[in-house]
């Protein structure tokens, strides 16, 4: 028994092996088993160079918000009279008090409470 397997790039491809291998009354048209294998390959595709893109310059990080420039901005929001509203926002962000927030999320809680 003999096993063959193919791979094609399309099934057209497939299509148009099969069709040149399956013509019985023809004569035999390849010189060579180098010959089949090129006839029955898929014709190889150019896929354009695509040119790299320059590197994008890298934003400088903003500087890092400490926890006690955070906690001071909240407090003077808090002085304000709106201690209450801090305390809500902080509970939009998961917490209930300052020390349990990930510093991560300071920028945003205090872009938060300036809208307060």
């Amino acid at each position: 028994m003999i096993k063959l397997t193919f791979e094609f790039a399309s099934a057209d491809a497939a299509i148009e092996a099969l069709l040149k291998i399956r013509a019985p009354s023809a004569p035999f048209p390849w010189a060579s088993q180098q010959e089949f294998i090129e006839a029955a390959a898929p014709a190889p595709t150019e896929v354009a160079a695509v040119p790299e893109p320059a590197p994008a310059a890298a934003p400088s990080p903003a500087p890092a918000l400490t926890k006690e420039e955070l906690r001071a901005a909240l407090a003077d929001l808090g002085q304000k009279g709106k201690r209450s509203a801090v305390q809500g926002l902080l509970k939009t962000f998961g917490v209930d008090k300052l020390g349990d927030l990930h510093p991560s999320q300071y920028a945003d809680l205090l872009a938060a409470a300036k809208e307060l």
